[in-house]
């Protein structure tokens, strides 16, 4: 492991942690693989951070090309991103150039201009599009229509009758980087609730609207279809080898997603087959698994059940009107929503049968009401009459929030943490026991949310979280735990580095209203420039340890990271993404300015193997080995809990062979890894983690530790 020195100025605020830390739906507190193996966090999200070009660009010029590599005279260009940002027709030539109103994008995109799409498309073809954060000559992009395949499919009840009337709609539309979908295909069968993760990394994004807006359609957000008395619907106009998500909802089916991998066949080799351990978890967890169709298909679409139900005032049982309701099925995805008409009634439909059932009245801030929510669990023979609900009245909270350099509004998230303790939250009659959040306005920063009375703590996370300070432990204004967790009594354990900004509230019952505006602000960063040992470029990159319990990702070598505080140490892990090189790196923070940026060097990764077997040397099958950073275990089983300050990194997971044989890689050289091992299957009793090996890895180097015993 290297140590890197660093300075900074000390004299301007400090720069927080960024973007969104990782959930724990069980266990212990850890990210990543080990939380899989060690029954911690199940559902660890990747950090977008800063784009790949040095600046937004203030044009973009190219070619579009047809099918056949011809030119693509006359074709609409559009940069898109939630809507049209500009314009362009290209010449006879196929040739282009968008002008771009870098101020406005700025203003209205913020640091997510480099997931822009810069498209096209024409009848009779598929699009062609790029991502900006992508484009290295934003002078000479080359976006190459594709040849169509027209998307023909079925909807069928459970008898195989066809379903007429339903609503089919297109919801996003993703490329592979090499216009083949066998990896998407190979994710969806190797890893099918985590295949929109597979999507989200791996994968190049357009919004179907963009598409309908270049053909002239500007009076709808999605592409639709219903089908006809054959129950059959079609689509056409996005390409050959494009995956869709599409939901359907119609009479008296359930609503649902479902991916349409656009190919004429999916053949064998992608058929899924009995789910891994880690997808059971999954499924237990409440993720979801949607079928993957070809462009031919059919679906059969399960039975489904309506609701009904009224909206009340909980003191004087008056309706409440235009309040929305939403409810979904737990592991299934299927949703609806409503609204409460003039006598506070309401009706949802296109729910399975039976299940776990959610259902929740959202306030959008206009209304005195605190959220409410129902969960039951619903079964085929004995469905609900009516679900009505009593809404309490709570005070609402609005105010701006603005950045104290410019004064301009921020536009984010506003939320609501009850503390757990509160004893109003007693005598609510259907208490909202998630995080509920608000949006503030774009361009003013303006919010409202309505919560209830007692003690709580109002929170706001920014759209662009990394040009703003995360908010400390002692902004809680409660107790929190050593390793700075906070039990909020509507979110579980969560912590400051969650927000941007944090306040205790106690709103009494005398209390209609508060008024509370927000100023956040935003401290120096550190500029990184990531390159191989033995010379050359790293393309995307994934990282831990930058922000804590967090995986990040980079779009490639030029990143930014908080700038560490006087005396501070801070371990980070990098990879590429193709898991060739990794570094394990200790930035020390020696108190001094400098410009300059730092460069770090990545070396060739490497590989172990082994037999994982009993004390009598039988082979133990199907347990998880993982390779993590010295010290995890320990970390992990500290009794007291884990501390903020402990690093724990977890380099690669996998699954014992029949034989008890398993290969870890991608594993960084130079530093001291743990091997450990354990049994999670359901079925049988789970024994817990320990360390079977360690051992530090020289660069390239491929290492068999033979047969490691477990006494089980």
């Amino acid at each position: 492991m290297k140590t890197y020195h660093f300075y900074t100025k000390l004299d301007e605020f400090e720069m927080k942690a960024k973007t969104r830390l990782a959930k724990c739906i069980a266990g212990f507190m850890l990210v990543g693989l080990l939380g899989t193996l060690f029954g911690g966090c199940m559902i660890c999200q990747a950090a977008e951070t800063t784009a790949v070009p040095d600046d937004l660009p203030e044009s973009i010029s190219g070619k579009v090309l047809l099918p056949d590599g011809k030119p693509a005279g006359g074709a609409p260009v559009m940069l898109y991103w939630l809507k049209p940002l500009c314009n362009a027709t290209t010449g006879s030539d196929g040739s282009f150039k968008l002008e771009l109103d870098v101020k406005e994008i700025r203003e209205q995109v913020g640091e997510n201009w480099s997931r822009m799409a810069v498209a096209s498309a024409i009848p009779g073809s598929g699009p062609g599009w790029e991502i900006v954060g992508r484009i290295k000559r934003t002078d000479s992009v080359t976006l190459q229509l594709v040849e169509d395949v027209p998307v023909l499919g079925k909807i069928l009840d459970q008898q195989g009758r066809p379903v007429a009337d339903a609503t089919v709609a297109i919801t996003s539309l993703h490329r592979a980087k090499n216009e083949n979908l066998d990896d998407f295909l190979k994710a969806s069968r190797d890893n099918p609730t985590r295949t929109w993760l597979y999507e989200r990394d791996s994968m190049l994004y357009l919004s179907p609207e963009a598409i309908l807006k270049m053909l002239g359609i500007h009076d709808q957000r999605n592409p639709t279809a219903k089908t006809d008395e054959n129950g059959q619907f079609t689509f056409s106009g996005f390409g050959k080898e494009r995956a869709l998500l599409a939901s359907v909802e119609g009479p008296g089916i359930t609503g649902e997603n479902f991916y349409i991998a656009i190919r004429p066949v999916i053949d064998s080799r992608w058929k899924r087959g009995q789910p891994s351990q880690e997808t059971r978890m999954y499924l237990k967890s409440g993720a979801t698994m949607p079928s993957v169709y070809a462009a031919n298909f059919h679906h059969l679409a399960a039975p489904a059940m309506s609701i009904r139900g009224k909206m009340t005032d909980s003191a004087t049982g008056e309706p409440v009107v235009g309040m929305k309701i939403r409810a979904s099925m737990r592991g299934t995805t299927s949703s609806s929503s409503a609204i409460s008409d003039e006598k506070g009634q309401y009706e949802i439909s296109g729910l399975p049968l039976e299940g776990k059932l959610r259902i929740a009245v959202l306030n959008s801030g206009d209304q005195p009401y605190v959220d409410a929510q129902i969960e039951m669990n619903m079964a085929a023979t004995k469905p609900p009459e009516a679900i009505d609900f009593q809404l309490d009245r709570g005070v609402r909270v609005s105010g701006r929030v603005i950045d104290k350099r410019t004064s301009e509004g921020v536009p984010g998230y506003i939320g609501y943490l009850s503390w757990p303790n509160n004893e109003s939250l007693k005598a609510l009659h259907q208490p909202f026991t998630t995080y509920n959040t608000m949006y503030s306005d774009s361009t003013s920063g303006n919010y409202s949310i309505v919560v209830p009375h007692g003690p709580g703590a109002l929170t706001f996370s920014a759209r662009d979280r990394a040009k703003f300070d995360v908010a400390s432990d002692a902004d809680f204004g409660f107790p929190v735990e050593k390793n700075g967790r906070f039990g909020a009594g509507n979110r579980g354990l969560v912590m400051a580095q969650d927000f941007n900004f944090l306040k205790k509230i106690e709103p009494t019952t005398s209390d209609s209203s508060l008024e509370i505006d927000i100023e956040i602000g935003q401290g120096p960063t550190l500029q990184v420039h990531v390159t191989k040992s033995e010379g050359g470029s790293i393309g995307e990159l994934e990282a831990q340890g930058i922000i804590p319990l967090m995986h990040s990702r980079f779009r490639d070598g030029n990143f930014q990271i908080p700038a560490l505080q006087p005396n501070e140490k801070k371990l980070v892990f990098l990879r590429g993404r193709d898991k060739e090189h990794a570094g394990v790196f200790e930035l020390n923070h020696l108190a001094k300015s400098t410009d300059e940026r730092l460069h770090l060097q990545l070396e060739r990764t490497a590989t172990v193997s082994g037999r994982i077997t009993d004390d009598a040397g039988r082979p133990l099958s199907r347990w998880l080995v993982a390779a993590a950073s010295a010290g995890a275990i320990a970390k992990v089983n500290k009794e007291d809990g884990r501390d903020r300050n402990d690093v724990i990194f977890d380099f690669d997971m996998t699954t014992t062979d029949a034989d008890g044989y398993f290969r870890l890689k991608g594993l960084p050289p130079g530093v001291t890894i743990e091997i450990v091992a354990g049994l999670m299957d359901e079925k049988v009793e789970r024994t817990k983690p320990a360390v079977v090996a360690t051992t530090t890895l020289r660069p390239g180097r491929q290492e068999d530790l033979g047969i490691l015993k477990v006494k089980k």
